[in-house]
């Protein structure tokens, strides 16, 4: 639901994510990636086990993944790598098995239209964990349910990208 085009890190002209751009400048990131899949539960299986759907077993709004696969923090993290996924979206986690692998797993689930609990990914935290493991290399998950509806930001970004002004 978070539009590649209206991100300044891969070109859009505004300021939009200063925070991330800076860790992609800091780190790796991918200037081509793409989904296989509009819905969730198919496309995080994509990307942990970079198969398509129709690969890896699942099919149509369901995940189920072969436990014959190797998902990619598992690799990685047999190679040595310190291994974390950040999550406020309960299908990215242990629920449909999108942990295999992940050393440190952070979850804050129960976005809805009418829920309090707040669906950022805390960054801050993400920071404190990358700086706690700089001693090896690390891959980190990051999987935000923020851009979901409701599309209501907190007051102080309110009218920050308001395009009737343009």
């Amino acid at each position: 639901t978070l539009s590649a085009p209206h991100i300044n890190l891969y070109g859009y002209y505004r300021r939009t994510m200063p925070k991330l751009t800076q860790m992609a400048q800091e780190g790796v990131w991918f200037a081509n990636m793409f989904s296989n899949s509009t819905v969730t539960k198919e496309s995080v299986p994509d990307i942990l086990y970079s198969l398509p759907i129709d690969r890896y077993g699942g099919h149509q709004n369901d995940s189920s993944v072969s436990e014959a696969l190797i998902a990619l923090p598992e690799s990685l993290r047999a190679a040595g790598f310190a291994t974390a996924m950040f999550s406020t979206n309960s299908i990215a986690g242990p629920t449909w098995k999108s942990d295999q692998g992940i050393d440190f797993f952070y979850e804050r689930f129960g976005f809805k239209k009418d829920s309090k609990i707040n669906p950022t990914v805390p960054i801050d935290d993400v920071v404190n964990w990358f700086r706690k493991h700089r001693n090896r290399p690390t891959f980190i998950y990051i999987h935000t349910a923020e851009p979901h509806d409701p599309y209501s930001p907190p007051d102080d970004f309110r009218g920050t990208f308001d395009i009737s002004s343009e």
